[in-house]
């Protein structure tokens, strides 16, 4: 059984439930020396302005390194013809894309522990995408690989998931080991820690990183 830091996370009204139950799957069926972080919100600074993503969950392991995880509620599907994800629930609308999410998380994990001094040269830092809530057709390179979609058919399997995304550690990366890991669970930590809460109740604003029209859908925004 895995350990959690926080050990009870203090989950907010709009958690979505497949992030709950990705780390609980996490915390009971993975090994014991390993640390489940949920919702690690990272902020720094890059060319000359603030850059902000959050780690649905980030899994820290001494025998291998690092894992990041982009959780999705629902029922996923991956539109080829569009080169967009939909989800089938509210008649298939377009979400953002998952895999773009969690490799944007990874970077700043990784920029997060070189700027707290932890070497990340051979650390080996890897990314899956969760969809708990249902059984998702992995469209494959270059898109999604299936070793990197961990699915509802994890209820019971995610060790052996986990192990697939991993793989083996290569020539130029080795195990962190636990003196390492525990230097990469503090700076992840702390940064979340650092971060205030976030208030439900204040005006929504959201950055726009392109606006066009669907037939069927009329104007979409997507940021």
């Amino acid at each position: 059984m895995a350990t959690s830091r926080p050990e009870s996370p203090r989950w907010s009204p709009s958690t979505p439930p497949a992030e709950i139950t990705l780390w609980r799957w996490a915390v009971e069926q993975l090994p014991d020396a390993v640390v489940v972080l949920p919702q690690v919100v990272m902020t720094l600074g890059r060319g000359g302005r603030a850059e902000e993503a959050e780690a649905d969950l980030v899994i820290v392991d001494p025998s291998f390194g690092v894992t990041v995880v982009e959780v999705k509620g629902g029922t996923l599907s991956y539109d080829g013809t569009e080169s967009v994800w939909r989800r089938r629930e509210a008649g298939g609308r377009i979400v953002r894309d998952p895999v773009l999410q969690v490799k944007k998380a990874r970077s700043l994990v990784r920029d997060a522990l070189k700027a707290a001094r932890v070497d990340t040269r051979q650390l080996a830092l890897r990314w899956a995408v969760a969809v708990p809530d249902a059984h998702v057709e992995a469209p494959g390179e270059p898109v999604l690989d299936a070793a990197y979609l961990w699915d509802g058919r994890c209820v019971d399997g995610l060790a052996d998931a986990y192990r697939r995304t991993c793989g083996q550690l290569d020539r130029r990366e080795r195990a962190p080991g636990r003196q390492i890991a525990k230097a990469i669970v503090e700076t992840l930590r702390g940064l979340a820690a650092g971060v205030r809460p976030r208030h439900d109740t204040r005006p929504f604003r959201l950055p726009i990183d392109r606006c066009f029209t669907m037939k069927g859908f009329g104007a979409v925004a997507a940021g």
